[in-house]
């Protein structure tokens, strides 16, 4: 990502080695909070990914379907999709992510190979928070904040 047009953003990247906790891998993790307008440019997907948007509005893409977004909506990405986020021209768009794997799921833990197989074969990736998915993530990307 071009460091113009970001507002804000902290990443944690484990894309060399990921960092394990228990059987899942992490592969990243971060904030970002994009200007007005500003656009992600596509790329390819290299593990499984929640984004929880904290505020603002904007678009993000799937293999080349678009989605919108706004605040307090989750959006997932399966492993190898190409995807893409938009800032609308009217709002700065701030969201936070975390990549993970769970590479051995499929041989080892059938119900984590099944939560695989949903964020394979999502037709809908985005929906409102109605979980705490945000709260829980938001405390997660603190912990790798303060511990830098």
């Amino acid at each position: 990502m071009e460091s113009l047009g970001r507002v804000y953003h902290f990443s944690k990247d484990f894309d060399v080695i990921p960092s394990p906790f228990g059987n899942i891998m992490l592969y990243q993790i971060g904030e970002i909070c994009c200007e007005v307008g500003y656009e992600v440019s596509n790329h390819k997907q290299w593990c499984y990914e929640i984004a929880y948007v904290k505020s603002g509005e904007g678009t993000m893409f799937t293999n080349g379907k678009a989605h919108r977004v706004r605040t307090n909506d989750v959006y997932l990405n399966g492993k190898n999709d190409v995807h893409m986020i938009h800032a609308d021209r009217g709002s700065q768009l701030r969201y936070m992510y975390l990549g993970f794997d769970v590479p051995e799921a499929k041989k080892k833990e059938p119900a984590l190979a099944e939560v695989l197989q949903f964020f394979d074969t999502l037709e809908s990736p985005c929906a409102q928070d109605r979980s705490g998915v945000g709260e829980i993530l938001g405390k997660t990307v603190q912990e790798f904040y303060w511990d830098l």
